[in-house]
């Protein structure tokens, strides 16, 4: 009955269904267990394929940048001034770069670029004299720039794309305190930079009411 059964099915499938090129209706019936002989074509059917072929992508490392456009190069890395310009100011996040050459990325969860060099950099903080930066410092991480190079005499230069929330007094005071301590802040001026004229005369304020309120101290 099996036999008979199995026999119906097939010559009906041969006789309603169009056969793949890679298989005729002459071919023999293999049990799904058995491996085909060397010179027998193998048919997979379209679904198999398209199967497979999710099944591939899925498995391909997955690596997301914080916005549409990937990171270049990754933090430590080195590059030009200019290399440093373009990824800052085209790339989401905030990028560090030193006068070695070697750059530090801001990271998710409120990483800031100023923790990230602090934290992995080993150049000597005498060795550093300029830092350009997209984002001015907040006040933690301001704090962290003075700590960070409390044992150097001279202090090194702040090159700032764009003012972070200038609004908040905190942050205002860790810019001032950047002053205090011998920093000079100074804007990132590239053709990249779309906010040259805002961040040059937020620090000029910000230098104005410092100076005003020291001749006021003495």
């Amino acid at each position: 009955m099996y036999l008979f059964s199995t026999y119906n099915m097939h010559q009906s499938f041969s006789r309603g269904y169009k056969h793949p090129p890679n298989k005729t209706p002459d071919s023999p019936v293999r049990d799904q267990h058995s491996s085909p002989r060397a010179s027998e074509p193998i048919y997979v059917p379209d679904s198999s394929r398209r199967r497979q072929h999710i099944s591939y992508k899925r498995s391909e490392p997955i690596s997301l940048p914080e916005s549409g456009r990937y990171r270049d190069l990754s933090t430590d890395s080195t590059c030009s001034l200019e290399e440093a310009a373009e990824m800052a100011f085209t790339t989401e996040g905030t990028l560090l770069h030193i006068n070695t050459g070697h750059i530090y990325w801001s990271e998710r969860r409120q990483q800031h670029a100023e923790k990230i060099f602090v934290r992995t950099t080993s150049i000597p903080a005498s060795n550093i004299r300029s830092i350009w930066i997209k984002n001015s410092p907040c006040a933690d991480c301001s704090s962290l720039l003075i700590n960070h190079f409390s044992m150097t005499d001279m202090k090194p230069t702040i090159y700032i794309g764009k003012i972070w929330d200038g609004d908040d007094s905190n942050n205002r005071q860790g810019l001032r305190n950047l002053i205090i301590e011998g920093f000079v802040l100074k804007v990132w001026d590239t053709p990249r930079n779309k906010n040259i004229e805002h961040t040059q005369d937020y620090l000029d304020k910000l230098l104005r009411v410092l100076v005003k309120f020291i001749k006021h101290k003495n």
